[in-house]
């Protein structure tokens, strides 16, 4: 009987082995989807003042500047809410310890939202350029969308900040 609950033991601990790399594999490439889409936008703009005249490369990197915003778009509401249910968990009794865990997850998340954040204003800001409208109320209504979407990250990070703050103040080792 020991042996069998030892072989079904280290059968489970390889299950979640298995099921902790494909999470991580999952994060990693939506981590390396922002990255790359970042390079792929500085390459955009640093090969810009050697195509302003092509018609053929503002046309076909304003459609991929917009499928990044579109994408970073995606991110930024995934972040915004994966934040949201994170902080949103409390255990009755924790240390600190688990604050420092709950910090360092969220800072992590906090780090990609505001990527995603960058690559939304940057990819507007190349639509801009590659389309070449400087009509005012068209970049006003870009500028308030960003404007919108950065109050938001502000706001949710105060949120964040005050809910760890009292978390912290609510830990064994604090009591």
């Amino acid at each position: 009987v020991a042996a069998t609950l030892a072989n079904i033991d280290k059968k489970l601990d390889a299950i979640q082995e298995t099921q902790q790399e494909m999470l991580d594999f999952i994060v990693q490439k939506e981590k390396s989807t922002l990255k790359g889409d970042l390079d792929f936008l500085m390459d955009i703009y640093n090969n810009y003042k050697h195509n302003w005249n092509s018609d053929r490369y503002k046309t076909a990197n304003h459609i991929k500047a917009l499928d990044v915003r579109q994408n970073a778009g995606r991110m930024i509401d995934f972040y915004r809410e994966k934040i949201k249910k994170h902080i949103s968990k409390k255990a009755f009794l924790h240390s600190d310890q688990d604050v420092k865990k709950q910090l360092t997850q969220v800072q992590d998340k906090f780090k990609e939202y505001q990527l995603s954040l960058y690559l939304y204003g940057f990819a507007y800001f190349l639509e801009v350029l590659l389309q070449e409208n400087f009509d005012s109320s068209y970049l006003e209504a870009i500028s308030k969308k960003v404007e919108k979407m950065s109050f938001e990250y502000r706001e949710l990070y105060s949120i964040t900040y005050e809910r760890i703050e009292s978390y912290t103040k609510s830990s064994l080792q604090s009591k």
